[in-house]
Order: structure tokens, then sequence, then C-alpha cells
């Protein structure tokens, strides 16, 4: 250590000598434990500055076993840890450094022995809403020293500390199992806390839900391969967002669910996934209930997104998890109706083939006849008029979108494949005079969404009384679907433009 010797930091009863404030010196108070510090963790321990450090400590010891600061412990509860039972922790570390270096002193034992039953009154905790986290800076400058050495070939060194730490032990691992490890203001010691229990009562994890990129087979999953899976899970509370190379999950108070996997992370795997997940900036560590498919329940941790998300980034549960919903990405994308085909009955006819009674026409349907996988409802940023004559539905005006300025028009989108689109394409009529438009209008879940409709205005039709029945039954059918009054509201617009 650089500086003076311990006989110059060592005193009792420090007293400030400024007139106006009369009492103890409290800035030299902690510049004596701050010295005591670097001499713990810079000095030497074959020094001779060490060796006379131990002496001055050992003669600076209480009748009570502490090395406290002051002679009397009728001060303030903060005073009390900051210049009483810190510095009495600091110097049993001292000791302990002192003994292992195979120092002769035979007043070491015994002084540490008194100064370690003296550290039992408080449980090493600090002061104030820091009081836990000072607690485990402490066991961990316990740790450092070489606390678990000394025990390892003296096990009745003191008893009573010995039982302390495993109690101590034993409380973090069940603030690990409950995920009760985030502290007020947001102070996460999760990590630490593994680590402090390992050492002292052997190795604990703690459960994650993960959801993306750390998945079984996916890119990241290389990060967790030496943790316990415990097979797929969900979490109620959550949406899953799709944020294109990778997702997200973010509360939300509407009965929603987020699944994935549930895995066991010990100390060196969380710290892993936090430096992935940009822990604190990026994301948050938080708690969930996760549910798995075999019944059983655990508290776990989940990284949740701490930025704005949009709505159309939400995955629905049925296109979970999200290497599901990756493969749908390449595979499908969402037909957006707006017309006869918002109702469902009407749409698969272009899907499975078959007569429609509402027209009297029959339909070939698709090559792959795989109902849709899913099917929303949406907006569309157009608005709908009615145009052309169609055979189809007695030469009358059936639905098109004008796309030369922005309006609003309710949608339903299915998730079909890239083929199926094609064939309901064709269906539709892609001829110059229909539907000849593909229109991309956004995407949801990362999928795109597809629309058709004529760039050119159509002749303005009026259409038949069993089109717009159709298209009423659609606009009520179904999630947000409008109410009867809201739909023949809309169409009436519609016919009127």
């Amino acid at each position: 250590m650089k500086g003076a010797t311990m006989s110059f930091i060592l005193t009792r009863d420090l007293i400030s000598n400024r007139h106006d404030e009369p009492g103890p010196d409290i800035p030299a108070m902690f510049e004596q434990t701050d010295r005591l510090i670097r001499l713990r963790d810079e000095a030497p321990i074959d020094s001779e500055e060490f060796a006379e450090t131990v002496r001055a400590i050992i003669d600076f010891q209480r009748e009570d076993g502490s090395f406290s600061y002051l002679s009397s412990y009728e001060v303030p509860s903060d005073a009390r840890v900051d210049f009483v039972y810190h510095p009495t922790y600091i110097c049993c570390q001292i000791l302990i450094k002192a003994m292992l270096s195979g120092s002769p002193n035979k007043n070491i034992l015994p002084a540490l022995q008194r100064g370690l039953e003296f550290s039992c009154s408080r449980r090493l905790m600090g002061h104030g809403i820091d009081g836990l986290r000072d607690q485990m800076r402490t066991v961990q400058d316990f740790i450092d020293s070489g606390i678990m050495t000394i025990l390892d070939y003296q096990p009745d060194l003191c008893p009573e500390f010995t039982a302390m730490l495993i109690e101590i032990a034993e409380e973090y691992a069940k603030m690990i199992e409950d995920c009760d490890t985030i502290l007020p203001f947001g102070n996460d010691v999760t990590v630490k806390m593994i680590r402090i229990v390992k050492t002292l009562n052997g190795p604990v994890s703690v459960p994650v839900f993960v959801y993306g990129t750390l998945m079984s087979g996916e890119a990241n999953h290389y990060l967790i391969e030496d943790c316990e899976h415990l097979g797929p899970a969900a979490i109620f509370g959550f949406a899953l967002h799709d944020l294109g190379a990778y997702p997200a999950v973010k509360y939300t108070e509407k009965p929603l669910t987020a699944t994935g996997e549930l895995i066991l992370c010990d100390a060196d795997a969380l710290e892993r996934l936090d430096i992935l997940e940009q822990l604190g900036s990026l994301y948050d560590r938080a708690v969930a209930n996760a549910f798995m498919d075999d019944g059983p329940v655990f508290k776990a941790y989940v990284y949740v997104y701490r930025n704005e998300v949009t709505d159309d980034s939400r995955v629905p549960e049925e296109l979970q998890p999200w290497p599901y919903l990756k493969e749908l990405q390449r595979t499908h994308v969402w037909y957006v109706a707006y017309g006869s085909n918002l109702l469902r009955e009407r749409f698969m006819c272009y899907i499975e083939g078959g007569f429609c009674e509402d027209n009297g026409r029959a339909y070939d349907g698709c090559r792959d006849k795989t109902a849709p996988l899913f099917d929303i409802s949406v907006t569309i940023p157009y608005n709908v008029y009615f145009g052309n004559k169609s055979a189809s539905w007695g030469n009358s005006g059936v639905a098109f979108l004008d796309t030369s300025r922005t309006g609003l028009a309710f949608g339903r989108a299915y998730l079909v494949t890239k083929e199926q689109l094609a064939d309901i394409h064709e269906q539709e009529g892609n001829g110059a005079n229909w539907y000849s438009s593909k229109q991309l209008i956004g995407k949801h879940a990362g999928i795109p969404m597809i629309t058709f409709t004529n760039t050119r205005e159509r002749e303005h039709v009026m259409p038949s009384k069993a089109y717009l029945d159709v298209m009423q039954r659609g606009l009520t059918e179904g999630a947000g679907a409008l109410t009867d009054e809201l739909a023949e509201e809309y169409l009436q617009q519609a016919i009127e433009r």
C-alpha cells in the first residue's frame, strides 16, 4: 500500500476541529475506511507494512470484538453501519488474509473469532434501501478475502458466523427461485447473487423464458447450450412482436400470450444473455409466470423490450413461436379482402372450390385447398367504391379501392400460401379492366399484406342486393366485426361515392 501506515489510520473517536461543527469528524472517518479498503485490496500480504497493519488492527479491537471508530453506539443507525460495523467487517477480512498468508502472529485467530462473532449481530446488512445490496457486497468481500478457504480447514472458527452465511445463502437461493432479485430502482443483483450462492452453498440456477433467436435451432442458441432446457412454455400478459431480425415481448393489459421455451441459467449464462439483449438499454429483465405444456408453472425472468412497438408487429398466438413465424414469412402472405370475400364462407369457394349459393356460380378453387392458417380484421388506407358490371353478380357493381387518395376501408386478411394467392388472383379476375393491380398495404407480424384492385378508376355501378348482403355479413363476422348499424352506414357511404 502506498502512503501512511495503519498506525496513522486507525484512530478512535475522530473529532472535528471546526468550531462551527463540533462532534465526530465524519469525512475523516470515511477516509479512514477508504484507506482500510485500499490496504485490504492492494497491500502485499508478505510486506512488513501489512504485518504492522495487522498488529495495529489487533491492538485497535474493542472489548465487544468490534473494530468500531466510536466508543458510544448511541448514534443513528446509518452511523453505526458506517463507523461500527463496516470497519469491523473490513478488519476481519484483513485478518483472514493474514491467516492465509501464514502469519506467525498468534493473536490473529482470537481477534478474528471475536470480530466474526460481532459481525453476526447485524447479519452484514447495510442501511436503508441499500441494506440488501450492501449485505451482498460485504458477503462477496468476505469471499474474496478467503473466508471459505479458512472455513475448509477450520470449520469451527466461528460457528455463529458459519451458520449466518448458510442462512444468507438459503435466503438468496429462495430469492433466486422466486425471481425476486431486482431491487428497488431497478437494481438487478441476479448474477451477483447466483455467484454468491454457488460459492457458499453450491450451484443454483434461475428460470428464464426465451422466445426468439435463443430458442432451439436458432442463431443464438449456442449461448445457452450448456443450460438445462425444461421445454415449451407460455407467458400471459405479454405480446410477442416481430421486429425483423429478432422479436420482442411487451407488457399488455389484453389477454394475450407469448410462447417460447423455458431454460435454467447459471450466472455465466445469464451474463451472456444480458450482453446479447443489451440489458438496461434495449431490454429490461422482468418477472413472468411461465406455464409449461405439461402443467407446471414457474416464476421466470423474461427480457422485455424497452422501446415502442406498433400493433402491426404483434404476432398472433396462432403464428407463434417465433421460429414458426419466420418460416411462415418465407412461405405465406396475407390476402386482404374488402368486398364479397369479407365473408369467410364465400372466400372459401376460392380455396376449396365448389358452388357459391350467394351468386349461383361454381369455382375451381386453389391447387392447394388447405384452409387459411389464420385471419384478422384490418383497415385499409383507401376508400371502397363499386364499379364495373360483374357477370358473377348479376351484371352489377363490385368493390374496388380508390388508390388515388387516402381513405378508410375495412378488410379481412387471410393467411395463405404464395401459390394460393396467385390462384385467388386468377379467380378474382386479373384482366386489365378488373383486379389487375396488386397492392402492398403493409405488413402484419412481418408478413406482407396484399390486396387486388385496379389503379384506374372504374365506372361506378350500383352493386346487387346479394353482393351487399354478402359484404354486410362479412363485415359483421368474426373478431373486430362491425355492428349491423355501422356496417349498413359503411356500405351506404361506399355506394354514394
